[in-house]
C-alpha cells in the first residue's frame, strides 16, 4: 500500500507535522519514492523504518552483550 504525505501523517504514531516529514525526506532519514513531483511512501518500508528506531529493553541489551562477549572469547565463556 502506498501513502501520500497526508496519509503518512495519519499513519504515523503521535502528531507528526508536515514540515517534519519534508525535513526527513530532505535529509533522507525516511524511505520515500516520487511519483512525478509527488512524494509517496510504501507502508511496509515505513513499518520497517519505525521498527528500526525501536529502543531495546535492558534484557535484550544484556543478551546482546553476552553474545558479543562469547564471540570475542572464541566461543568460551569467561567467568
Amino acid at each position: 500500500r502506498w501513502l501520500d504525505v497526508d496519509a503518512l501523517i495519519d499513519y504515523l504514531p503521535g502528531e507528526t507535522a508536515r514540515s517534519t516529514i519534508y525535513c526527513w525526506v530532505q535529509s533522507r532519514q525516511i524511505p520515500f519514492s516520487r511519483n512525478g513531483k509527488r512524494l509517496i511512501f510504501k507502508q511496509s518500508e515505513i513499518d520497517a523504518w519505525l521498527a528500526s528506531g525501536r529502543v531495546k529493553t535492558s534484557a535484550e541489551l544484556s543478551e546482546q552483550a553476552d553474545r558479543h562477549a562469547t564471540q570475542r572469547a572464541g566461543g568460551r565463556r569467561k567467568s
